[in-house]
Parts: C-alpha cells; structure tokens; sequence
C-alpha cells in the first residue's frame, strides 16, 4: 500500500543520490596559461599557486606556466573561447582588449607606486572587473609589475633627445604609441618571440617593458635600461567567466587564496 509506495520511493530516490553523487564531487577541470620566467618573483608566485591547488582535490589543471599556449593576445582569445580557463596577462596586454586600461599606462598618471596602488583598491578595481566581465573574463587577482622601463640595445637614453632615430618595440597601446611619437622615435608592434630576432637584425632599437623581463628575457641582448619612473604597470589573473560561475563557493575561493596576496606580492617585486 501507501507504505510500500513510499519505501520504493525513498529507495529510487537513494539509488539516484548514490548515482549522482560521484558526478557532484568531480573535480574542476582545466588549463593555466601563463608567459612567465623561472626565478622570478613571479614565477614563484604561481609555483605557490601550482602546489597549492594540486594538493587540493576539487581540481585538476594541466599547466602551461613557460608560454607554451602562445602570447598575450592568445591567452585571451582562448580564454574568452573557453579553451584555456586561467590565464595572466599585463596591463599593455590587456589594452588590445579594453583600451580604456591605457590609461594606467600614461605617463606620470601616478607620483608614486603608493598612490598606484591606492587608486587600484579603492577606485578601479571594480569598474575594472566589469570591462572585462562584460568580454567573458572574471578577473581573479591583481598583480604587481611596478614601474616601466626602457631598453636599449646599443647606446643609453638619458634625455628623450637620445631617442631620436630609435624604434622602439610596445605592445598595441594607443598610449605607448602617443608617448613614443611625443618624444621622437618611432615604434614597431611585435609579439615577444618577434622580439629577439628584431634586437639582432636592427628592426627595432630597444622597447618598453619591465625590469623582470629585460633581465630575464633580453639578458645579453641589450646595453643599457632606464627606469621610467613614471609609467606604471600591473598585471591580472583572469579565468574565463562562465567556467568560474560554474565552479562551486568553495571552489572559487580556493583559486583567489591559492595565489600570494596582493600586499605580500607588491613588496616582492
């Protein structure tokens, strides 16, 4: 009778938690896609956030931390298609994308990394995270780059008047084409496996970056690095929006705390 019915019930619905369940604890699953150096502060941030998120179940990443999913530019296609679901990417990367992020590239926009910093916590980053919710990428974690520099391969830049002649290589910024015409050399726009091959042939004369990836990168392909106290940089951890909407509470906290905080990695760089 009513008692039977309700046990087969009670039993069919057991025997569909006990089906489920499996599917529910599977863990989330994806790629990390990242362009970064070995003995770097950076690179030692995300070997932290590579062991800390392997000796958590809920995941299961496969980690490309060396560039071997391409340039800036390609870590965010694919992460905006989905294919790769955590990626970092610099401030001059982001302006292809959102070119309202240029404006952190001005120069002399901050008087000093204090006041950079300031700005970001309590005034950009959330009209920041909404640029780039909109485009299909969840912004994760700010970091820190700290001030631009300018390389050079063959003779020092003191004075703008040393860059007379010069090409200078940048990322796709309205910005840093504005800054490099304003003080008389000329740019070209080449992705970083581009780069090298540049420097030697002549194509270009030097370019702007940061001083991490002048020393690791370009180490014995230049002469000379001013410091642009000036132009500030910054970096982001993004995930691909509707796969971190899909992740559980748990699980999203664990990809925000698994990387060094925000304070502790700006007295690190």
């Amino acid at each position: 009778g009513a008692m039977n019915t309700f046990i087969t019930r009670t039993l069919f619905a057991l025997a569909l938690l006990t089906l489920t369940g499996p599917a529910l604890s599977e863990p989330l699953k994806g790629k990390v896609g990242v362009y970064s150096f070995p003995d770097t502060v950076w690179w030692d941030q995300w070997m932290g956030f590579q062991s800390e998120i392997e000796a958590n179940p809920d995941f299961h990443f496969e980690w490309y931390l060396r560039g071997e999913l391409g340039s800036e530019q390609q870590l965010i296609t694919g992460a905006r298609r989905n294919r790769i679901q955590v990626i970092s990417i610099s401030s001059q990367g982001m302006t292809s994308l959102v070119p309202e992020m240029g404006v952190l590239l001005a120069p002399y926009m901050f008087d000093s990394l204090e006041e950079a910093d300031f700005v970001l916590d309590n005034y950009l980053s959330e009209p920041i995270g909404q640029l780039f919710g909109e485009l299909g990428l969840q912004v994760v974690q700010f970091t820190d780059v700290g001030w631009g520099v300018l390389y050079s391969v063959d003779r020092p830049v003191l004075v703008p008047a040393d860059l007379a002649g010069m090409t200078l290589r940048i990322s796709p910024s309205i910005i840093l084409q504005s800054f490099v015409e304003s003080v008389g050399a000329d740019y070209a726009i080449l992705e970083v496996g581009e780069l090298i091959p540049g420097l030697r042939t002549g194509l270009v004369h030097g370019g702007l970056t940061n001083v991490v990836f002048v020393h690791n990168a370009l180490d014995g392909q230049v002469c000379c690095v001013t410091r642009l106290k000036g132009m500030y940089e910054m970096g982001v951890n993004f995930a691909n929006k509707e796969w971190f909407d899909s992740a559980t509470d748990a699980q999203k906290s664990a990809l925000v705390d698994a990387y060094v905080e925000l304070p502790t990695m700006r007295k690190n760089v």
